[in-house]
């Protein structure tokens, strides 16, 4: 007897359509590389390159570092937002 459980999917919808739009262009031979960080439940993630990111470490380096920048810029923005001046 095989017992099956069903699992309910916690992938947002726009998660859902960057990957798919991430495979049309990757298919469509747009993409030569990817550098990811995929967010788990519980505080887990994993991080993986492939294609011209893992051949160019140096240049991948740099726009994770924009991807950083963009990120800081977010977090004041919603500091900033939260904070009340006096």
């Amino acid at each position: 007897m095989t017992n099956h459980t069903l699992l309910s999917s916690s992938l947002s919808g726009e998660v859902v359509q960057l990957c798919r739009e991430l495979l049309d262009r990757a298919q469509a031979g747009d993409i030569t590389g990817l550098g990811v960080v995929v967010i788990l439940p519980r505080g887990r993630y994993v991080v993986d390159c492939c294609g011209s990111a893992k051949r160019d470490p140096t240049f991948t380096r740099g726009a994770l570092a924009s991807l950083d920048d963009c990120l800081r810029e977010m977090v004041h923005r919603r500091r900033d937002a939260n904070t009340t001046l006096m």
